[in-house]
């Protein structure tokens, strides 16, 4: 048997033993490193123990620090791990360890590591990316070398906004009063999170009212039509991604769409003036700029007596006349007809 102290005045009793069945070699663990320890043998028949062997002293060398404890890790912000532990126990710290050493990887990154220096008990690991699954450990190390690293620790960072706008957005009139916009989730790497929906923001990108119109889509949203927009008119068009945290960068720049063409307003100011007696001349002004939806490619006349007894019109004289755009009169000739004449004044559209 080995009794073993660090308190050699103390009485036999009181010190620690170890039994050993080999008869010339024994070694004890759990000694505190830097410690002088006392050690005496006693030898064993089956009668019993025999008295015990001169006091030697034995000095415990420095050797590599033991494990850390109560090692854990918390997220405190998406790009932000606190990490708390506890000293290896049976060490004296200013004797023993020199640093502790951090190690840690994720997914995406590859195996990185940090030192930091003794008597903290905590540190926090920054410049993390969002939303991603880190595994840590931890180390002590003193002038000997590295001591057993702690079990790994697994812990994802928070989630914050998307870092980009969502990929392939395309905007389409389908009508002069409505866009289909259509787009993809941001890429993987920077949505940062669960992906809760999109916003869509619309405005006319002339004009007076520029003011911005929203639309909040679900998650599973990859298109939206826009309707009731205003005729031939440009418009911008965004559309953001949005987690938990809030929306992420809108599209930019914005796409900018025009609605299709409509049929005009009618023409204004009409006026007729009798030249003769076979002849009439006819001016007008274009529709009010906010209703020619389009471009005015000309104007059209319709010409045709009524018949004064009955009020209807007589088909048998029908004249059509196109003019280009910029024309804002004409003088009809060949009008023989001692009845009433109706005219209508229409604008030419490529609709």
């Amino acid at each position: 048997m080995v009794y073993y102290t660090d308190t050699p005045t103390s009485d036999l009793s009181l010190w620690k033993t170890s039994i050993t069945t080999n008869s010339q070699l024994t070694s004890i663990q759990g000694l505190k490193p830097l410690q002088l320890y006392s050690v005496r043998v006693a030898a064993r028949t089956e009668v019993g123990y025999g008295p015990a062997s001169p006091i030697i002293k034995i000095k415990v060398e420095q050797g590599v620090p033991g494990q850390p404890v109560n090692f854990q890790a918390s997220p405190i912000s998406h790009d932000k791990i606190e990490l708390t532990w506890e000293d290896p126990t049976n060490y004296n710290q200013d004797k023993l360890v020199t640093n502790y050493e951090i190690f840690y990887n994720s997914s995406t990154e590859g195996e990185q590591h940090k030192t930091i220096s003794p008597g903290q008990g905590t540190h926090i690991l920054n410049s993390l990316t969002p939303y991603t699954m880190y595994n840590i450990c931890l180390a002590a190390r003193s002038d000997r070398g590295l001591g057993p690293k702690t079990s790994i620790v697994s812990v994802r960072t928070q989630q914050a906004v998307p870092g980009e706008p969502p990929r392939d957005v395309q905007a389409l009139p389908v009508s002069s009063t409505e866009v289909q916009v259509t787009w993809n989730p941001p890429s993987a790497e920077s949505q940062n999170g669960v992906i809760t929906g999109y916003t869509l923001n619309y405005r006319k990108a002339e004009g007076d009212d520029q003011s911005i119109q929203m639309v909040t889509l679900s998650n599973t949203s990859r298109s939206h039509s826009l309707s009731g927009l205003d005729k031939w008119t440009f418009y911008e068009i965004s559309v953001s991604a949005r987690t938990i945290v809030g929306n992420g960068p809108e599209t930019n720049p914005a796409l900018r769409v025009r609605t299709l063409e409509a049929v005009p307003g009618a023409p204004r100011k009409v006026m007729v003036e009798a030249v003769n007696s076979t002849a009439i001349r006819i001016s007008w002004e274009p529709p009010r700029e906010d209703e020619m939806h389009g471009i005015i490619h000309g104007y059209q006349i319709h010409c045709y007596p009524i018949d004064d007894d009955t009020n209807n019109r007589l088909e048998d004289i029908i004249k059509d006349f196109m003019y280009p755009e910029q024309t804002n009169n004409t003088k009809l000739h060949e009008i023989q007809s001692n009845n009433p004449i109706y005219l209508k004044v229409c604008n030419m559209v490529d609709r």
